[in-house]
């Protein structure tokens, strides 16, 4: 079974006990419409530039469901690579059987070692800075996927993340911390970054939830996710007693499939 096949398979079952009474969510049924590059906020990147964010998102053609699930999917690329349209066919795929899916950017990069750049890292707290930027980023994406329910016709209690690689440990962050001393040190305002280019500082980044949202009127109040930092790179993270579990392959390939 290859990697398109798996995801498909853990994301079916995963979600259809959550709607089966609704419809079945697994036959393809529908025409697809796509919204290309919708920008979502805007924030700094590690490097200091300030960095529009955007989503793809996919709606079924003449469904007239007003509960539609929500499915949000980050593509991967080890926080320094890869775009959102690596995720389109899977949204393409899951839109045709009902569902309102919608893939992200999210800041990418971060400060190597001297002579070097990514995916070469000055020190472990850049490799978890950068995931941590994509974790807020992924807050923005799906506040503002909630909080455009009404145009989509989407229920906000039936919001689903997903993601490979990269994708998949925000996807996990995502889901599960809720309280600000689970954010990681190392986004805390740190030691500088100095090697053979820059003498930078590293700021305190805020809370987990945090992005410069666009339309930030119409967006207040519509929730947020969780935020957790991964003890490891496989399918089983921590904090505290609580583990998240993730039902595919424990390696950093790995893809994991939460609901909100």
């Amino acid at each position: 079974m290859n990697l398109k096949s798996t995801i498909v398979f853990f994301t079916s079952v995963a979600i259809c006990f959550q709607l089966s009474a609704q419809c079945n969510y697994i036959n393809k049924q529908y025409n697809v419409s796509k919204e290309s590059n919708v920008l979502f906020g805007n924030d700094i990147s590690y490097d200091g530039v300030a960095t529009d964010l955007f989503l793809n998102i996919f709606k079924p053609v003449n469904d007239f469901n007003t509960k539609r699930p929500i499915l949000l999917l980050i593509h991967g690329g080890g926080f320094t690579g890869g775009t959102k349209e690596e995720m389109d066919s899977m949204c393409y795929w899951y839109a045709q059987r009902g569902y309102v899916t919608a893939t992200m950017s999210y800041r990418l990069g971060f400060y190597g070692p001297r002579f070097l750049s990514s995916p070469f890292a000055f020190d472990s707290a850049e490799v978890i800075r950068a995931a941590f930027r994509g974790v807020q980023d992924a807050h923005g994406a799906l506040r503002f996927m909630k909080g455009r329910a009404a145009i989509d016709s989407t229920d906000v209690n039936l919001a689903f993340v997903g993601g490979a690689s990269a994708g998949a440990i925000t996807a996990l962050h995502l889901t599960y911390a809720d309280k600000a001393w689970e954010s990681p040190p190392a986004v805390d305002s740190i030691s500088n970054v100095i090697n053979s280019f820059v003498n930078k500082q590293r700021p305190f980044y805020g809370s987990y939830n945090w992005i410069v949202k666009y339309e930030w009127t119409k967006l207040a109040g519509a929730g947020s996710g969780e935020f957790l930092w991964c003890s490891t790179r496989h399918h089983i993270g921590r904090v505290g007693n609580r583990c998240a579990y993730v039902c595919l392959p424990p390696n950093f390939g790995s893809c994991c499939w939460l609901r909100l």
